[in-house]
């Protein structure tokens, strides 16, 4: 049960694109501005909206004096642009005729088309709806959000005011679910290895706040406790409730972000051993270190893809694909490896010439 590839035309910085995806974990790199953020909310976006239990939960929502249209595609298209908010929606329109075109946009789960944006009535902006599927989806943000988890509870009334979009806002509710009696068999030698790291776990007060309970017994609040340790935390969290299970797809965007170096091996064992359980992952990154790890510390049954995302001279994004990440081609982390290696050599040269 997986994504299988996605089609991007005429999307954020994406025209014409298909990225095909491994099972496992797919890691992808690119230069600021190659649309890496982008291409995980999107993929997040249309795997959540398509899934059986989004579709059963909106089927009944009838927008007011729009009862000729697909109820569901009003309600998925609303969850995709606000999983971009504030900013305008990505998904863009273009009046042609009695026509409006829209960005092309498919997700394709399982060998089955299951979510696709095109050509709609002028109407309304429809979505067409093809084979839900039953997996679950979690999207983790590159910044904290259990330290700010009042703004869940101020989300409705003053939604125009926060900028906050819908991964911010629903990763809070999945770490607010309440933790099994029992710890989920997918998590048992996981959570040892979390705890080493953060030395205590998450508790979750009665007004919703998030805390660290310290093994020595401190509580620490969220809000002062180390970023990297939040990671961890919340990894921890979600995964004693069942927010992450046998039948979810993680999207991170850059796990290693705020973590100290030593523990990004930890981090990739962590996401290795979830992809053997049968989770496929999407992370996306900058580091070197974090991106190399998976090459030095995974198996001959770890199914691993990277995928580079650059930008062409006329400003949109291509692709490359590698199961190793020395084979990776128009590689930008390794690029800035080798212009500091000779930023040191010019340096120890100059001294060597004014000792």
């Amino acid at each position: 049960m997986a994504i299988n590839e996605i089609y991007l035309d005429d999307f954020s910085v994406f025209k014409d694109t298909k990225i095909e995806f491994c099972n496992g974990i797919n890691v992808i790199i690119g230069s600021n501005g190659t649309g890496k953020s982008h291409l995980l909310k999107m993929m997040y976006a249309l795997h959540e909206t398509s899934s059986h239990s989004f579709k059963t939960k909106n089927e009944l929502k009838i927008p007011d004096g729009k009862k000729n249209v697909p109820v569901f595609s009003y309600v998925s298209l609303d969850f995709i642009n606000q999983c971009f908010y504030p900013f305008p929606p990505y998904v863009r329109t273009e009046t042609c005729g009695e026509l409006t075109r829209i960005s092309s946009i498919s997700l394709t789960v399982n060998g089955s088309i299951t979510h696709e944006l095109g050509m709609i009535d002028c109407d309304a902006l429809d979505t067409r709806n093809l084979k839900p599927h039953y997996n679950n989806s979690v999207f983790i943000p590159i910044n904290d959000m259990l330290a700010h988890a009042s703004l869940l509870n101020m989300s409705d009334s003053f939604r125009e005011a926060m900028p906050y979009d819908n991964t911010h806002l629903k990763i809070i509710e999945l770490a607010r679910k309440w933790k099994f009696d029992e710890t989920p068999e997918i998590a048992r030698t996981i959570l040892t290895r979390i705890n080493k790291i953060t030395e205590g776990m998450v508790i979750v007060k009665d007004d919703g706040s998030f805390w660290m309970k310290k093994n020595y017994g401190l509580m620490v609040p969220f809000s002062l406790e180390a970023d990297g340790l939040k990671k961890f935390g919340l990894l921890w969290q979600l995964l004693t409730n069942g927010s992450i299970n046998k039948e979810t797809v993680l999207f991170w965007d850059e796990p290693e972000n705020s973590i100290n170096p030593e523990n990004i091996p930890f981090l990739v064992e962590i996401l290795l051993e979830l992809q053997r359980q049968g989770i496929q992952v999407f992370v996306t990154t900058h580091s070197y270190h974090f991106a190399r790890y998976f090459d030095i510390l995974k198996t001959d049954e770890d199914t691993i893809c990277f995928n580079c995302l650059y930008k062409t001279e006329e400003g949109f994004v291509k692709h490359t694909q590698a199961s190793q990440y020395a084979d990776i081609q128009v590689n930008p982390i390794d690029n800035a490896d080798e212009m500091l290696y000779k930023k040191s050599m010019e340096r120890v040269i100059s001294e060597s010439k004014n000792g």
